[in-house]
């Protein structure tokens, strides 16, 4: 926000914005120095001596010395007469914006120069014509002008209190030892009889509304002193009334708005809620459909404002006005935020009621501008409003003991309770505890943390001497879940993935009406983000296209997280580990590198799973066929009823949707979904290293095609052999040398004795394992 020197010299007394911009940082705010010299040159006092009207024309001829020369000069504003003392731009004057005076003719007569107004010279607003020097200053004397110093202060979120000069002045008074001015509003008595103006509140997003119907106003443009101030704020001056809440906006923080009482028809403001299809044209021109549950300000039943948003086109004041409503309300914080949020508006006066204004403010800001409205528009004052009541605060409790865990330092009573007088009324102090009630603009004070946040920034945060946090060992670490999640995510960074972080809300049109019940989000961030991820597919899938488009075509990502699901209303959140995998295994081997597949991907889970920080034992007993969204020949894996995790072939046309090239890929992209909560529960025990070492045989069968690996690795562990410790699958081959119906599997098997094994020992125990699979599968073994 920009803070105009001059103006915050009205609340608190500084020597220049080098002092002001001193003491914000002091308080913690960021600010910088504006510098606002205008640039133009080549632009002098001059007297005009002659202005003569051009017959036919708007336009008048003019005579200028410059105390140099006599100069011709065409104008045509209205305002330029005889004797005039003005600002004139010599032939080669330079104005803002690049513009450059040369000598032209006009309307068949030459003018050499310009005679120019404020806002030729970028310093006002130019509504009356040429400018029009107060001071006789000595012809030729060289003109500049000095904009007002001005601070860039940026303000946090939750400090909407300091979105006005006067805010900023409260920290300046309190951080810089000064007096703090605070302005003297002084209540207006009604003039004359009611008129039978009505306001209805009904809507509980506004619990205080104030407003003042005047009449007899008279629209002109503002005082100069006003101007200014509108100009200073970065906005052009409209007449005086809106220019009175455009300054009270920025002066005291307090958003007001003025409606054409002789357009509020039905005489009734009412303050109620907007229902779904309502629309309304707003003072951007801009028409607008609204959703239930909005703040409207109607006029009986047509709206005719956005509560806290803006004015509607239909009642505002114009050059015609005579008869002003003044509305001046507090409004509830989330529901402007999500008015504002949802129709893309970001006014100043959004901004201020949805970080939350002062309510005590509410009653003072529309005194003040009622005030300067009788002295600038004249009017009577009608008829004063009032419905519903200022939301009050509850005192926090501060402990002093408290404070001290947190800063590190032990803080006296005394010396705390000073420091929480700027944040607000200390009420009772006893003994390790103060009672403060928040002042009633600090709107982001609730908690006792806040305060004592409050009481460091007040103490000065370089006073605090730095010391060691005491470290304290977790007595139980993190929770099971969490720390399995943790293991396995390393596991899988270990095995050549890379973890990425996504966004849980997506849009719904990247679901390619796969997912056909969602959660919606109510006011989304963007149209981007207007549903609660039901996959971690939309996500992965962006992230593989982004690297594959350019050229990384070996790509193995991760992502551990949640999926939200909408189950005929039930609302559920589901935390899983989720995949993809293309290219080449191993890319950068000097050994030939096969392609990744599906084995590959279950084989990385596993081991994932397997690995010795998670420990799991993977026995799937139960594998599907399903029919899986984006994919193809997708097949879950289960055990004992439960999930364990899913992996299938990206789809042609998923790829197409998503816009992954197919013609770059050297494989086929794998993607999985790990639901590791269901893995079977490890018994932490303790197991000794092996003193003897494992055997390993390797057995190739031919079995029946529709033999699943989970049967027959069940099969093998059933089978009775003696010391077999693992069995892995190793290849998995159809073609000519296996006969029809038929596939080949091999598995290579682990076995591990007490003692080392030799081969009779391991023979029968492979003769136990081939038996049972005969039996269960007709396998047989292969020989060729």
């Amino acid at each position: 926000m920009l803070i105009p020197v001059k103006w915050l010299r009205d609340f608190v007394d500084v020597s220049g914005a080098s002092e002001v911009k001193d003491i914000l940082l002091k308080a913690g705010f960021e600010a910088e120095l504006v510098f606002s010299k205008e640039k133009f040159n080549g632009v002098v006092a001059a007297q005009v001596l002659k202005a003569a009207p051009i017959p036919g024309t708007h336009l008048k001829s003019c005579l200028v010395s410059d105390g140099k020369e006599l100069c011709s000069v065409i104008c045509g504003a209205p305002n330029v007469d005889k004797g005039q003392f003005v600002a004139f731009a010599r032939v080669g004057a330079e104005l803002p914006g690049g513009i450059k005076i040369s000598k032209r003719k006009i309307q068949g007569n030459v003018s050499c120069g310009m005679i120019v107004s404020e806002k030729e010279l970028g310093v006002g607003d130019g509504a009356s014509g040429i400018m029009v020097l107060k001071e006789e200053l000595p012809l030729g004397t060289p003109l500049t002008f000095q904009k007002d110093e001005m601070v860039e202060v940026e303000i946090t979120p939750d400090r909407g209190d300091c979105l006005s000069i006067l805010g900023i002045a409260r920290e300046i008074s309190f951080f810089g030892g000064k007096e703090l001015k605070n302005p003297i509003i002084e209540n207006i008595a009604e003039e004359g009889a009611h008129s039978g103006f009505r306001v209805e509140r009904v809507s509980g997003s506004c619990p205080f509304y104030t407003g003042c119907l005047i009449e007899g106003v008279k629209i002109a443009p503002s005082p100069d002193w006003i101007k200014n101030r509108i100009l200073s704020m970065g906005l052009n001056p409209q007449n005086n009334v809106v220019d009175i809440t455009n300054m009270i906006l920025f002066e005291l923080g307090q958003p007001l708005h003025a409606f054409d009482a002789d357009k509020i028809k039905s005489g009734i403001i009412r303050i109620s809620d907007a229902v779904d299809g309502e629309k309304i044209t707003l003072l951007d021109a801009k028409e607008r459909a609204l959703k239930e549950g909005l703040c409207l300000i109607r006029d009986g039943d047509r709206p005719i404002a956005l509560g806290g948003v803006m004015g509607g086109a239909e009642t505002g004041v114009s050059n015609t006005t005579s008869r002003v409503f003044l509305e001046s309300a507090y409004f509830e914080p989330g529901a402007i935020y999500r008015s504002a949020r949802y129709l893309g508006i970001n006014s100043p006066s959004s901004m201020r009621f949805s970080r939350g204004v002062d309510p005590l403010m509410v009653k003072k800001a529309l005194m003040r501008a009622v005030t300067l409205i009788k002295e600038t528009a004249s009017g009577l004052v009608k008829e004063f409003f009032h419905e519903g009541r200022v939301p009050g605060k509850q005192p926090i409790t501060v402990r002093r003991e408290y404070v001290r865990s947190l800063l590190g330092v032990d803080i006296p009573s005394d010396a705390l309770a000073n420091a929480l007088a700027f944040a607000g009324d200390v009420q009772s102090t006893d003994g390790g505890t103060i009672k403060i009630l928040p002042y009633s603009w600090r709107n982001d004070l609730s908690i006792e943390e806040d305060m004592v946040e409050e009481a460091v920034r007040s103490i000065g945060y370089d006073s605090i001497p730095p010391k060691y946090p005491a470290l304290r060992r977790m007595p139980y670490g993190l929770p099971d879940p969490v720390r399995d999640r943790e293991k396995l995510m390393s596991a899988f960074v270990a095995s050549g993935f890379s973890e990425v972080i996504t966004p849980d809300m997506i849009s719904e049109s990247r679901l390619f009406q796969n997912f056909p019940e969602v959660i919606k989000i109510k006011n989304p961030v963007s149209a981007d983000m207007g549903v609660a991820r039901p996959t971690l597919f939309v996500n992965l899938a962006d992230v593989a296209r982004h690297n594959i488009s350019r050229g990384i075509t070996d790509v193995r990502i991760f992502e551990g997280g949640s999926v939200f699901k909408n189950d005929s209303g039930k609302y559920t959140e589901e935390e899983m580990i989720a995949g993809m995998a293309t290219g080449l295994v191993a890319p950068l081997s000097h050994y030939k590198s096969e392609p990744v597949d599906f084995f590959y991907v279950k084989g990385v889970i596993e081991g994932a799973a397997e690995s010795p920080p998670v420990g799991a034992a993977m026995r799937m007993s139960v594998s599907e066929r399903i029919n899986a969204p984006f994919l193809e020949n997708a097949v879950l894996f289960k055990e004992g009823g439960k999930q364990l995790f899913m992996i299938g072939e990206v789809t042609d046309k998923a790829l197409n949707s998503f816009d992954i090239k197919k013609d770059f890929l050297t494989s086929p992209i794998i993607y999985f979904e790990f639901y590791f909560k269901n893995l079977p529960a490890v018994a932490k025990k303790y197991s000794a290293p092996p003193m003897v070492p494992a055997s390993m045989r390797d057995l190739s069968i031919l079995i029946k095609e529709d033999a699943s690996f989970a049967d027959v690795e069940k099969k093998i562990f059933e089978s009775g052999a003696l010391n077999l410790e693992k069995a892995v699958l190793i290849d998995l081959y159809r073609g000519a040398q296996v006969e029809e119906g038929k596939k080949s599997m091999s598995f290579r098997l682990f076995f591990r004795g007490k003692e080392t094994l030799i081969h009779s020992d391991i023979d029968a125990q492979l003769a136990r394992i081939l038996k049972a699979l005969a039996d269960a599968f007709g396998a047989e073994l292969r020989k060729k």
